[in-house]
């Protein structure tokens, strides 16, 4: 902020914004990215990072219009594609979600990230193979080991494997003992 206060740059908008971003405080990270595109309205950053600000925000439409913009301005700019995939996801149209996070696997066929995203909307499609296969590689891959863990372990549930869905889910509390979520699921289906 200092910096800005000195000589407004776009750059310094977009770093400020980051900053935000990365304590939650999601409305200071929208205005400051805003200011960005102000001074450098083609900065396809900024664009997309306000898109995830107001994402976080709830403001699906205005995130999904900022990610489209930063799609017309590079076809291939994942996060983009990852964040209208779960814009899709939070309105429950998972078939598009599921779309979308391919588009990101042709793209990027090892992105670790999508991979639970992708296995998350075939668990809410009700789609358990799929959604086992890839959960599965994103349990082993990660970097979302636990939340794959959680979806892979209700998916489990779905098909009756109880056994197995516990198993999962006592491995996603050894790396995650506070998870209120798999343990409400564990004593549910352990009684």
């Amino acid at each position: 902020e200092k910096a800005i206060q000195i000589r407004p740059q776009a750059e310094m908008y977009f770093y400020c914004g980051n900053a935000y971003f990365a304590n939650h405080l999601y409305e200071r990270a929208a205005q400051n990215f805003h200011q960005a595109l102000i001074l450098d309205p083609k900065d396809i950053n900024s664009l997309n990072n306000l898109g995830y600000a107001y994402l976080n925000l709830n403001k699906f439409g205005d995130a999904f219009k900022l990610f489209s913009e930063v799609l017309t301005l590079d076809s291939n700019y994942i996060d983009a594609l990852i964040g209208q995939g779960i814009i899709f996801y939070k309105n429950k149209k998972y078939e598009q979600a599921v779309d979308e996070y391919k588009k990101v696997l042709e793209i990027d066929p090892i992105n670790k990230k999508v991979n639970y995203y992708l296995g998350q909307s075939y668990y809410a499609n009700g789609e358990y193979t799929e959604a086992i296969n890839i959960l599965e590689k994103a349990s082993a891959e990660g970097p979302y080991f636990v939340d794959s863990l959680y979806c892979l372990g209700l998916t489990y549930q779905e098909i009756g494997e109880t056994d197995k869905a516990i198993e999962i889910f006592q491995s996603a509390l050894k790396i995650a003992p506070s998870r209120e979520d798999i343990k409400k699921a564990l004593f549910k289906i352990q009684h």
